[in-house]
């Protein structure tokens, strides 16, 4: 089994919409507040052009995993410097930030989050960020315990409440 990470392009745009779809599907499953889209209300190509303007504007990063020349999975990263009130209340800092990251089921345990995590940390490095920040469901323990294994630690608990 071979685990190639590459830059998103323009061919693989079938790619990403199906692995977003999968992504916000799973989200919709995990969700006990049932907060996002299922996936027949999802428009995945919007939120992928939303998307990929924001990792534009703020200098970040897609790339597409493939595993055997299949696609397996994605991440989307941003380039965030604290700036406003954070920069006024916190040591400013570079970091990088992982909007999405999304590993077709049946690829599940066999190393690509590691891999798109492991590339997109370099590009971090690379690009003089202090700190890579990646956040999910409570609900996901799969993704935690992934997090935690790459040494990632908790920083904030956010709790939400149905009024």
């Amino acid at each position: 089994m071979s685990t190639d990470i590459r830059e998103y392009c323009k061919k693989d745009h079938a790619y990403l919409i199906e692995m977003a779809t999968g992504l916000i599907d799973r989200m919709a499953s995990l969700d006990p507040h049932h907060l996002f889209r299922p996936k027949e209300d999802f428009n995945a190509e919007k939120y992928i052009e939303a998307r990929l303007k924001k990792v534009s504007d703020f200098h970040g990063k897609v790339l597409i995993a493939f595993v055997d020349k299949k696609p397996a999975g994605y991440l989307m990263a941003t380039i965030e410097e604290s700036e406003g009130v954070d920069a006024l209340s916190k040591f400013p800092i570079k970091q990088g930030i992982i909007d999405a990251l999304f590993v077709s089921e049946i690829f599940r345990g066999k190393g690509v989050s590691s891999s798109l995590l492991e590339s997109i940390e370099e590009f971090f490095r690379e690009s003089g960020c202090e700190y890579a920040e990646i956040s999910c469901l409570a609900t996901n323990e799969d993704a935690q315990n992934i997090y935690r294994k790459k040494g990632y630690q908790e920083r904030y608990i956010d709790f939400l409440k149905k009024l």
